[in-house]
């Protein structure tokens, strides 16, 4: 597949190298450094991959929630994780991938 940006067309790339052929891109960004966070269906869970500008897929630190809707601004994500079990909530997560729930900010 071949995701195009009018904001850098530069960066239009062909993604072909993520893990599996069979998982599809839920939903992506394009990030401030031309590259791709792309939320990816895997299985009954969902999780983030980083895209270089060449392509190369990248799995980020998994979270104990399915993370859903999301946004990043310089090197924090925020986003709707949930489970079958628990309500949807808010998290954060930093350059590291760590995260933690809106419950545990207060």
């Amino acid at each position: 597949m071949t995701y195009t940006c009018n904001r850098w067309p530069e960066a239009s790339l062909k993604i072909s190298r993520l893990p599996a052929s069979d998982r599809s891109i839920a939903n992506f960004i394009w990030a401030v450094d031309q590259s791709i966070l792309a939320l990816v269906v895997d299985g009954f869970h969902t999780k983030f991959f980083s895209i270089s500008k060449t392509g190369k897929a990248e799995a980020r630190a998994g979270f104990a929630v399915n993370p859903a809707s999301f946004d990043a601004a310089a090197d924090r994500v925020a986003f709707v994780g949930e489970t079958s079990i628990e309500a949807p909530e808010v998290w954060l997560s930093g350059s590291s991938g760590t995260g933690r729930s809106s419950d545990e900010t207060k």
